[in-house]
């Protein structure tokens, strides 16, 4: 599980978090990335045990955005926001196929 944890801003606040997170499973797995203010977590406990243990400790977590992976790109939607936004991931060759395959 990964969360967006707001006021994990330094090296101090992810320590108190992965210790906040290991007395709810002491077997978990925490991986926290200050700069991001990003936390991933592989434990066996649910999500809201995992919320409620970071919550007791002070801290206000939330599941990040599902962001869509490039290989994801050539199976969106032919929209223009799309292909301006995944400009990178299609080529432009795959792109021309993708509008004339719309436009018929």
């Amino acid at each position: 599980m990964r969360f967006h944890v707001d006021n994990m801003t330094c090296g101090g606040r992810a320590r108190a978090a992965t210790a906040a997170l290991r007395s709810a499973d002491p077997a978990a797995a925490v991986r926290t990335a200050p700069p991001n203010r990003a936390a991933e977590v592989e434990t066996a406990r649910d999500e809201a045990q995992v919320r409620a243990a970071l919550a007791e400790a002070g801290f206000a977590a939330r599941r990040p955005p599902r962001r869509i992976a490039r290989r994801d790109a050539a199976t969106m939607p032919p929209s223009a926001a799309a292909l301006s936004r995944w400009d990178t991931a299609v080529t432009r060759s795959r792109r021309s196929e993708i509008v004339e395959k719309s436009l018929c």
